[in-house]
């Protein structure tokens, strides 16, 4: 998003320095990477074009080097979806936490702290 577009979001992102892939929940499908991630949202750099308000359900694989859970299931929506500037053929997306189990968000919070 335009770096000039004032900052709206009540909990700030921590952009990450790990990788951490999103799959679909119900097939495996990758779908792409976390770039920046809150306890209420995130942003993810994906290879096809979602829109806005569209649900999914999502696996968050953490890092190989992050002890304890491997996997966290959540359900998002889709906020924004822009192309990226490097690609259009890829895309930055904006998503919105509606579910997760409160075991999986706190695991999320961990992640958060140490990434």
């Amino acid at each position: 998003m335009d770096e000039t577009i004032k900052e709206q979001r009540l909990n700030p992102r921590k952009q990450l320095e790990a990788d951490a892939r999103v799959c679909l929940s119900e097939n495996g499908e990758d779908i792409g990477q976390l770039s920046d991630v809150s306890s209420t949202g995130f942003k993810l750099h994906t290879h096809r074009a979602v829109k806005p308000s569209e649900t999914f359900e999502f696996d968050l694989s953490l890092p190989p080097q992050y002890p304890g859970v491997r996997t966290i299931r959540l359900q998002a929506e889709c906020v924004w979806c822009q192309p990226t500037v490097e690609d259009t053929e890829k895309f930055a997306a904006g998503f919105q936490l509606i579910e997760i189990e409160e075991q999986d968000s706190v695991a999320l919070k961990y992640f958060i702290r140490d990434y």
